[in-house]
């Protein structure tokens, strides 16, 4: 289409002019001539490549977009089970106290010596049940408020007793 052609315009409105618009549009977008073969035959051959590669692109595509979120998945659980899991460091300190440490003060047994250690041996003291003789820690012979005070300064020691 020549783009400096002129389209001939019609002011008129009236009904009588619609044929002769429609023949000057006509004429305004008429086809060149028939499309040569080898030319129809090139645009086909670019289609079909064209989609193949289309089709191509697209399957490589859906492959990597499984694989990123294949990724996503795995980077989500590793970050949960890392924040499940307790740091090893504090897990050897707090459930692995020395084992003379343990055996002596460690009197209700839960792994650590705290405060409540002395009171537990604190009530065993004052309702006089049987005690175990290893509880003497000031090695006086006897198990007596001496021994909750031992037990209760080990307990309040900046360290916690370890």
């Amino acid at each position: 289409m020549d783009p400096n052609r002129k389209i001939p315009m019609t002011n008129s409105k009236d009904p009588d002019d619609a044929p002769r618009l429609a023949a000057d549009l006509r004429n305004l977008y008429r086809s060149p001539g028939p499309i040569p073969d080898a030319v129809r035959d090139e645009i086909a051959h670019q289609a079909r490549a064209g989609l193949s590669d289309l089709s191509r692109t697209r399957r490589w595509g859906g492959i990597a977009l499984i694989a990123t979120a294949a990724a996503i998945v795995f980077a989500f659980q590793f970050v949960l089970q890392q924040m499940a899991t307790p740091d090893r460091r504090e897990m050897r300190t707090a459930v692995a106290p020395p084992a003379a440490i343990t055996q002596r003060e460690d009197i209700d047994g839960n792994g650590r010596i705290d405060i409540l250690d002395a009171f537990v041996l604190a009530k065993r003291v004052d309702a006089q049940s049987q005690l175990n003789p290893s509880w003497d820690f000031n090695a006086d012979g006897r198990v007596d408020r001496k021994d909750v005070d031992s037990v209760a300064q080990v307990a309040v020691q900046l360290n916690g007793g370890a």
